[in-house]
């Protein structure tokens, strides 16, 4: 027994068994930083993933709400009044004309003058 704690000692005491010992340390630090770093980014792909799915399903919740106003009555009833100039019984339908968009202009009622008279009145009138 004490020829076996005289090998061990030896063994511990030997510069070659420290150097072994500290190569067998460093490649189990690196494997196991390693492996910490590839948890650490799988687990962030998984929030990154979870939120994009929480976003996801938002979206999806607006876009059924839509669906579903899309399809009332009230809904097609608005669109009809807004785009085909619609009214309903008993309702007078005003149209108000646009000029700049030309929308229900009936007929030009302004004058309209040459391009150097709008120039020439634009820089030398006395309107301030």
């Amino acid at each position: 027994m004490a020829k076996n704690r005289n090998i061990l000692g030896k063994l511990m005491q030997s510069k070659l068994f420290f150097v072994l010992l500290l190569i067998i340390t460093m490649v189990s630090g690196f494997r196991l930083s390693s492996e910490i770093s590839r948890r650490m980014s799988i687990s962030n792909e998984v929030q990154e993933l979870r939120a994009q799915t929480e976003k996801l399903q938002a979206q999806r919740d607006s876009l059924s709400q839509l669906v579903q106003s899309l399809g009332t009555d009230s809904y097609i009833e608005e669109e009809l009044r807004k785009k085909l100039n619609r009214a309903e019984e008993g309702e007078t339908l005003v149209i108000i004309s646009d000029r700049s968009t030309g929308i229900g202009n009936t007929g030009s009622t302004s004058t309209t003058y040459p391009i150097p008279y709008l120039w020439w009145s634009y820089f030398f009138s006395d309107k301030s």
